[in-house]
């Protein structure tokens, strides 16, 4: 669907938020996410990430950055954490390795499953490390599904999906019946459909509550598992918007052999709690 759609681009509408970190969703892409287990890496090294991404949006607040020089720098600091994570990866015990048992690693990547058969995103990707995840996502409108339009089909997995439905939207291919007024309609206005006066825009599942959501069900799952109590996951996650077939598919094998790459199997089919080698 890469020519159909297209893909997003910098300065796209979107939302932005952030805690320690900036987050940034343009309507429509999709997201290279990684978030971890509490206690995973040292404070020392959260803090060095911490530091360096504040020089960063200061570098470019100034003009000294310009925006694909600002990419460049975050994606040289998210490898920085990933290798930090791979290495801590690689460590025995406590709560910051629960990924290593298959009961516990195995709920997160049904939670993470769950959340895509609500509807709320498409899965391109996913990999539970031992204390971490990588996922690609979609989010997708949250206008409900029987009022799509004809042909566009999200289980097919292609990329582009929520780009391709946006451009319908903003072109008038796709019309849902103001006039209607039934339940299908009314569902669509609470739901997917943002009305200002005469104008409308569509409204995608946000990020933030995709991952709040998938997050809290693994911890109360893993939690009775253990008859513990309180959560296991650090609400900060990095997060980044991919913006070309070509990062795309870098993406999709870097999250493939993360498990590779850190030493935990020979093969990515060899890693049971990833997309290459999930067997349900």
């Amino acid at each position: 669907m890469f020519g159909v759609a297209g893909w997003i681009g910098v300065g796209a509408m979107g939302r932005f938020y952030r805690r320690n970190l900036p987050h940034y969703q343009p309507d429509g892409a999709i997201l290279f996410v990684t978030f971890r287990l509490l206690g995973s890496l040292p404070a020392e090294v959260m803090e060095g990430i911490r530091l360096r991404q504040l020089e960063i949006e200061e570098l470019a607040r100034s003009g000294v950055l310009l925006d694909e020089q600002v990419l460049i720098e975050q994606k040289r600091l998210f490898g920085v954490y990933d290798r930090a994570l791979d290495a801590a990866a690689r460590d025995e015990g406590g709560d910051a390795w629960l990924f290593r048992e298959a009961a516990f690693a195995r709920v997160m990547v049904e939670r993470i499953l769950a959340g895509e058969e609500l509807g709320r995103f498409i899965l391109h990707r996913f990999c539970v490390m031992p204390n971490h995840v990588h996922l690609l996502l979609e989010p997708l409108p949250m206008v409900p599904r029987e009022l799509w339009p004809a042909g566009v089909r999200p289980e097919a997995r292609c990329p582009g999906v929520g780009v391709e439905l946006l451009e319908m939207w903003r072109n008038g291919q796709w019309v849902i019946d103001r006039d209607g007024k039934d339940a299908a309609w009314n569902a669509a206005v609470r739901g997917g459909v943002e009305i200002d006066g005469e104008e409308e825009g569509l409204r995608f599942w946000g990020l933030s509550g995709i991952m709040n959501g998938m997050k809290a069900a693994a911890a109360r799952e893993i939690n009775e598992l253990r008859g513990t109590r309180g959560g296991l996951f650090l609400r900060e996650s990095f997060d980044h918007y991919v913006r070309d077939a070509e990062e795309y598919g870098r993406i999709l094998a870097y999250i493939d052999e993360n498990p590779v790459k850190a030493g935990l199997c020979g093969r990515a089919e060899d890693w049971l709690w990833g997309s290459v080698g999930w067997q349900g």
